[in-house]
């Protein structure tokens, strides 16, 4: 082989390697994961440094505000940002369903970026965010439900391979329903509490939406 072809071949295979490289390194579902991890490691911080905070009677609010609230509001931004392309990953062109999934789920994320950028120092407009963002996410749940079971029924009996399992179901409906139940009590009581129940069940929801999309071009 001549040392110029050589050459050439050797760098086209280099820079196919490296171009896949990159696609390993920045995927949806890392950062997906990467979001959550994100939100825990920040609030987690923000609870060990602030000040006699009580888990049981202090709102996840007052993080956002005092010597926390750059880590807090951060973790909340970068969170939200690194989430979004779980969400987007559910549009597709032909179903308005899943349409409408990924268009509340990312107003969702951006309610949640807001309860960072009006922390509850602006009290009003801060509590308007908080309850928009519970309600947006609280109409995804409840679709992403319907999105699962319909799909699920839609490819039965056509290849195994695409099947979703019985567990997985049963499993994915009732941390779904968990979490629809956890945020319309936090409606009803409003107390800190169930905010962090409501917040966690929001966490796990995610966390099984993130397990079982098994579409590798989404991986």
């Amino acid at each position: 082989m001549r040392p110029e072809k050589w050459l050439k071949s050797n760098v086209n295979e280099n820079s196919i390697q490296l171009s896949n490289n990159k696609k390993l390194l920045i995927t949806p579902k890392r950062a997906s994961i990467l979001g959550v991890l994100a939100f825990l490691f920040c609030t987690s911080a923000s609870i060990t440094l602030y000040s006699n905070y009580n888990f049981f009677f202090q709102y996840l609010s007052e993080l956002g505000i005092g010597s926390t609230r750059l880590i807090f509001n951060s973790g909340i931004i970068i969170g939200a940002l690194l989430l979004v392309p779980l969400f987007a990953s559910y549009y597709i062109p032909n179903s308005f369903r899943k349409q409408l999934t990924a268009l509340l789920g990312i107003i969702s994320l951006a309610f949640f970026i807001g309860i960072a950028i009006f922390p509850l120092s602006i009290p009003k407009t801060h509590f308007t965010t908080t309850l928009l963002f519970f309600f947006t996410m609280l109409i995804t749940i409840i679709l992403s439900i319907t999105d699962f079971l319909l799909e699920t029924k839609s490819v039965q009996g056509k290849n195994k391979t695409d099947l979703f399992r019985k567990l997985d179901k049963i499993v994915f409906t009732l941390i779904s329903l968990v979490s629809v139940i956890s945020i319309i009590c936090f409606y009803f009581f409003m107390n800190p509490l169930w905010q962090k129940i409501a917040v966690g069940g929001i966490l796990v929801w995610i966390v099984m939406i993130i397990i079982l999309r098994k579409n590798e071009n989404w991986f």
